[in-house]
């Protein structure tokens, strides 16, 4: 079972803890899905290109559809990834962020 972070370093902002446990849960998701390997889908089958021109895979593009609905519910206004083409707008009124390699870290 996923859950929430349990607590946070004193003084972090509120909209940082929220960001942080959205990534982490969406991490620990992506794991458990990896973890079954081809049992529900074809992981590694080919889903295009990026725009570093790297080999695109569709557990590349799970991952980052998955961090950005995650993110978009929360207090992150820009969302910067390997497998988007620009930078995302995701929340008008959020104040943070986010630049991430959705797979690889």
């Amino acid at each position: 079972m996923l859950k929430a972070l349990d607590s946070v370093p004193a003084g972090t902002a509120p909209e940082l803890a929220t960001a942080v446990d959205q990534l982490a849960l969406v991490g620990a998701s992506l794991a458990r899905r990896i973890a079954r390997g081809g049992l529900d889908e074809a992981l590694g089958a080919a889903a295009g290109t990026n725009t570093d021109g790297d080999s695109q895979k569709a557990l590349d593009v799970i991952a980052d559809e998955a961090f950005m609905a995650a993110l978009a519910q929360g207090p992150v206004r820009f969302y910067a990834s390997e497998e988007q083409d620009s930078v995302v707008a995701l929340n008008e009124t959020g104040s943070l962020a986010v630049a991430i390699d959705p797979l690889d870290g």
